[in-house]
């Protein structure tokens, strides 16, 4: 069993049944493979100086960036805006749940909203040699309880492909149906199949999804040896996010972005009212109002 792979021209609940059957999807034609060469221009620099770090200490075939949206603060906006990328956050991470009203005079339910956010971003370089991950689900990082066949994770993954992805360059494994397993439930080797796509799409994937990235058995010189990914995840807004956007943007790089990106990257109070600073929103604390070319645009 494969993971389906639909465009991004295609109905949206089109994507979203497929996740809701698999637990992940393709979505082809995400990105342009003109705009991942331009980020990939942008970021050049930035690449030249990532160490192994993170979880690739001691792993030379791997090469870890974090903090795209101070690198690529442009190609990050498209991204974050993107229709395809907000809608998918949306119908998974977002809830109305109804709660008793807040004054005793009044009758009925009152509704309190959650929405998503931002809670990390990537970058990847897989070289030749790189062996297998284990098989994981990213939602254990929050430690919270997973119900055998619920479809609610507390992370969605999104891994753009800046390369093809192929079976001999390490792409990424993903265990179809897993996210319906019970908690203890562990995966096995051989129970991965690889997302093969083209340069510009995205692999979207529920934190409950058993996945990881394959061997690279391919050789220096070979076209796409290096796989190289960009990671923009999200989880819901009333989550700590995993990489700390506040520290993550600095306030010069916030400044000049819009609104709506940064209140996405979990700068702005939620639709509940979590995160407010002086009982105002903290973007309006820290940088006052917006100028009217980067003031809050609707994305989904």
């Amino acid at each position: 069993m494969s993971l389906q792979t639909i465009s991004a021209n295609a109905p949206l609940e089109e994507i979203f049944a497929a996740i809701r059957q698999d637990g992940g999807v393709i979505v082809s034609e995400f990105l342009t493979p003109e705009f991942i060469d331009e980020m990939d221009r942008v970021l050049e620099p930035h690449w030249a100086g990532v160490q192994h770090g993170g979880y690739a200490v001691g792993q030379p075939w791997r090469k870890l960036m974090d903090g795209l949206i101070r690198r690529c603060p442009d190609q990050m906006v498209e991204i974050l805006r993107n229709p395809v990328w907000n809608a998918i956050m949306k119908e998974f991470l977002s809830r109305t749940e109804e709660f008793a009203p807040l004054r005793y005079e009044e009758e009925g339910t009152r509704p309190v909203h959650t929405s998503y956010q931002l809670t990390v971003t990537s970058g990847c370089d897989l070289g030749p040699g790189a062996i297998p991950q284990n098989l994981h689900r990213d939602e254990a990082i929050y430690g919270l309880s997973h119900a055998e066949g619920s479809t609610w994770s507390p992370i969605m993954g999104c891994l753009i492909a800046a390369t093809n992805f192929t079976e001999r360059n390490g792409a990424t494994m993903v265990v179809p149906g897993s996210h319906l397993w019970p908690q203890t439930r562990p995966a096995k080797k051989t129970d991965g199949v690889p997302a093969v796509m083209k340069k510009g799409s995205a692999l979207f994937w529920l934190g409950s999804t058993y996945h990881g990235a394959g061997a690279n058995v391919t050789s220096e010189g070979e076209p796409d040896c290096w796989r190289r990914t960009y990671g923009v995840f999200g989880s819901p807004d009333n989550m700590r996010q995993e990489e700390n956007q506040y520290l993550a943007i600095p306030t010069d790089v916030a400044a000049k972005l819009p609104r709506d990106v940064l209140r996405t990257a979990g700068w702005g109070r939620t639709p509940g009212g979590i995160g407010w600073v002086d009982w105002k929103d903290p973007m309006e604390v820290v940088l006052g109002p917006a100028p009217e070319e980067l003031k809050e645009k609707t994305t989904a």
